[in-house]
Order: structure tokens, then sequence, then C-alpha cells
């Protein structure tokens, strides 16, 4: 993963391999869900009119 972010990371504009990761594993995941589900795509909380979700901060 670290070599596939080095050689093209920043080309396809991740900032990191954090982001490499998240963005091959989601997906993943949106093709099995559509695959399983036999529907579309998940759903973003904008795209269903909920506010965003505020992340908390240590300490809990």
């Amino acid at each position: 993963m670290p070599a596939a972010f080095v050689a093209a990371g920043g080309a396809e504009g991740y900032a990191s391999v954090s982001d490499l990761s998240v963005g091959a594993t989601m997906h993943e995941v949106k093709r099995l869900h559509v695959r399983h589900n036999a529907g579309p795509a998940l759903l973003s909380r904008a795209t269903l009119g909920l506010p965003e979700v505020r992340r908390r901060t240590p300490p809990f």
C-alpha cells in the first residue's frame, strides 16, 4: 500500500496512505452493498437531508 501511494497517491488526490486505504475500502463496501442488497450505492447523510455528525474529541 505505501508503494502504491508513493507511485500514484498524490496524482490521484490522496493526501496520505490512510486516505488511499479509506478510498479503496469504501469502493469495495459500496460494490458489495449493491451486489448483496440489490440496491443503489450507500447514501450519504447529506443526500438523506441529515445534519453532519460532529466528532467527539478526547477526553470522552
